[in-house]
């Protein structure tokens, strides 16, 4: 059996007052640049030998900005050993109301026909990424409680 989850932190699982910054146009100190690939959340994951291969990963975020932010797209994908995999979920910010935050969430099924098949025996690097891209974003935040989470 595969199977697991990768909190952010410790003491950080549904903290809803715990956020990080995920990009800046405006060179907001501790954020980094608009337009970058920021890992929320990575696991090693070991693959026995014998097992076909086959799991399922699921992530999930929310994206917050501020009112004063103008239009931006949000994007949370998973990477598998550096290599971006499965369906990538989005959500778009609008000028004057991006104080609301948005639910964005990610899959992986690894299997024969995705593209990048099964995954071989050994250990796997599995990273969610967030990346924020737009014309003035101060600092767009996710909270740190995000789950990533698997399955065989």
């Amino acid at each position: 059996t595969v199977a697991g989850r990768a909190p952010t932190g410790p003491n950080r699982l549904c903290s809803t007052y715990t956020w990080r910054c995920v990009g800046t146009t405006e060179g907001t100190p501790g954020c980094p640049a608009a337009g970058t690939d920021v890992v929320l959340a990575s696991a090693q994951v070991p693959v026995p030998a014998g097992h076909d291969g086959i799991v399922l990963f699921n992530a999930r975020t929310r994206i917050q900005a501020d009112n004063g932010d103008e239009f931006a797209t949000a994007a949370l994908g998973i990477r598998i050993n550096g290599v971006p995999r499965g369906a990538v979920g989005t959500q778009q910010l609008a000028n004057g109301a991006a104080e609301a935050s948005r639910t964005l969430s990610a899959s992986v099924l690894t299997t024969p026909g995705d593209g990048g098949g099964v995954l071989t025996p050994g250990v796997h690097l599995v990273e969610v990424t967030l990346r924020i891209s737009g014309t003035r974003l101060q600092f767009p935040s996710a909270p740190e409680d995000l789950a990533l989470s698997w399955i065989d």
